[in-house]
């Protein structure tokens, strides 16, 4: 009987079989302040991201957005923005193009990386780009597969804490970005 490995089986691809190794594979870490839960009724007051390749991080893109809105009082309470900060700032009209280059082919990681990945889509859309075309993996997805019984909650800042990140996630953009990225690691 000739031996026939297990993964075949049970029709998995080994490792070998996905093409680019992952060590090759960009990543785009990326964390947004929002100024509420909605993408369509709400806005992008800051945009952080951390872009990854080869295993070394080789570029930071960090900015204030002028949501063209109010920025309300539990957001400020929240993240420290206010609205004298963000008043000067670009557009997400002005930002969108440099950041999606910035982005260019990259797997985008997030923490609830859908939450963030939506308010772009959103933006996208609005200003005739389209839907992000990137794939994408949520920390706080593997997260739940992979330590959920060994850590209180799945926060940020727990996941943060518990790999000892050097970042303490503070709900800034691009702080969060740096914690995130350390926990995905």
């Amino acid at each position: 009987c000739d031996y026939i490995p297990l993964i075949t089986l049970v029709g998995q691809r080994s490792v070998s079989d996905l093409g680019t190794p992952l060590s090759e594979v960009p990543f785009c870490v990326l964390d947004l302040e929002t100024t509420g839960v909605g993408p369509d009724s709400c806005q992008i007051p800051e945009v952080g991201a951390i872009r990854v390749e080869v295993g070394l991080e080789t570029g930071r893109f960090q900015t204030l957005v002028n949501p063209q809105t109010g920025i309300p009082p539990q957001v400020t309470v929240i993240t420290g923005i206010t609205q004298a900060m963000v008043i000067d700032a670009p557009t997400i009209a002005e930002v969108l193009p440099s950041f999606l280059e910035f982005l260019s082919d990259a797997v985008i990681v997030g923490h609830n990386v859908s939450f963030d990945i939506s308010f772009l889509n959103a933006a996208a859309l609005r200003l005739g780009y389209g839907r992000l075309p990137n794939r994408s993996t949520d920390t706080l997805g593997l997260a739940r597969r992979l330590i959920r019984r060994e850590v209180r909650n799945l926060k940020l800042s727990s996941l943060a804490a518990h790999f000892r990140s050097p970042t303490t996630p503070n709900h800034r953009a691009l702080d969060d970005t740096i914690a995130t990225a350390h926990v995905f690691w």
